[in-house]
């Protein structure tokens, strides 16, 4: 618009102005869709930290079961044979049944039976094993000597033998009939048995460490899942003495060193701890990706309020405020105003209109 107005128009109101008017509904809006995503972030993270947090306690408690059952069903076996021999007439029924008994029982690779001084009465190996310990071993005679002394059973923490065999002892007294003990019935157990316990153990695809491990930190079962435990035996003795009696999900550095979320729980029976973790990178890949889907939308929302403020305020506020300068230029009668908009639309047409009748009435 050329010339100046000897009575400037009023400036209208921001509150008033149009651009404000139209484009409220609008920011209203774009902050409506800002909350609602970083709520649907919100309770995405929380779902799966969730889902992810009962996945060690599943695991934990799923392998601690089976342990259990492993023990009492061993229990029952080994207390069948004490039961079941005979020492003062031991012949080939005896022999026999203990034979069968290591056979039929996929974990006990032998059984030794001695007596109270440590000579052997009976061996058996399994035929499809090799014999892995000696009565002379100090582990055996250590057992051996516990039992004596406590007269009750002894379950050792896991050794591995010279062909890489990882096994435990467990031996339980054979008493007299004045209840002195007359003799111990050594079984050798494979621990590598319990490495088809955690096949399958958990019902959820998020990778996780699930170790089982003896009150020293010597691992009895590492899950294939994970790399071998070598070096983190001191990371799970800590592990072990700062988590062990909480009884929860607990977030701490794992076996492995990374951030989990981990649940440690006591087997009893062994004196065993069962150490189930899920790596909290993890737990974060679904809401990572939700994430960058919502922050995508969040994004694009944020262009198109951003282009529709401007496109408004260039193609449409901007022009009218033009206009409404130079209609009330010509209502006073100024004939030499002449609009001048930058915009090719509607408004351009109109204020082109506006120029012709000022020039016509300006003309003597």
């Amino acid at each position: 618009m050329n010339d100046t107005l000897q009575n400037p128009i009023p400036r209208i109101p921001f509150r008033q102005r149009l651009a404000v008017r139209l484009l409220t509904p609008l920011v209203l809006l774009v902050l409506s869709l800002v909350s609602v995503i970083s709520l649907l972030v919100w309770y995405s993270y929380r779902g799966d930290v969730s889902a992810g947090e009962k996945v060690p306690v599943e695991i934990a408690e799923t392998m601690n079961e089976r342990i259990e059952n492993f023990y009492t069903l061993e229990k029952q076996n080994l207390s069948l044979a004490v039961r079941s021999i005979s020492l003062s007439s031991f012949g080939e029924r005896d022999r026999l049944f203990l034979s069968r008994l290591v056979e039929d029982d996929s974990a006990v690779n032998e059984i030794v039976l001695t007596n109270a001084t440590g000579t052997v009465i009976f061996r058996t190996v399994k035929s499809t094993a090799q014999s892995i310990v000696s009565v002379s071993d100090p582990e055996f005679i250590k057992s051996r000597d516990r039992v004596i002394v406590s007269r009750s059973q002894d379950i050792t923490e896991p050794y591995v033998s010279e062909y890489n065999t990882p096994y435990l002892l467990w031996t339980v007294p054979i008493y007299d009939n004045e209840g002195a003990i007359q003799a111990l019935l050594t079984a050798v157990i494979d621990v590598s048995t319990f490495w088809s316990f955690s096949s399958s153990i958990s019902s959820t695809d998020i990778p996780n460490t699930l170790v089982v491990v003896s009150t020293s930190g010597g691992a009895v079962l590492v899950s294939s899942q994970r790399a071998v435990l070598t070096g983190h035996e001191d990371r799970i003795r800590d592990i072990l003495f700062n988590h062990s009696g909480s009884g929860s999900v607990e977030h701490y550095s794992g076996v492995l060193g990374s951030s989990v979320v981990g649940r440690v729980l006591e087997v009893k029976s062994f004196n065993w701890y069962v150490i189930a973790e899920v790596p909290v990178r993890e737990l974060m890949v679904a809401t990572e990706r939700n994430i960058v889907i919502l922050v995508g939308m969040l994004l694009l929302i944020t262009l198109l309020a951003v282009y529709t403020f401007f496109s408004f305020e260039f193609y449409l506020s901007r022009p009218l405020a033009e206009l409404s300068l130079g209609v009330y230029a010509l209502r006073q009668g100024n004939n030499k105003t002449r609009i001048a908009l930058k915009v090719q639309n509607e408004l351009s047409r109109f204020s082109e209109v506006l120029n012709i009748m000022a020039k016509n009435d300006d003309c003597p």
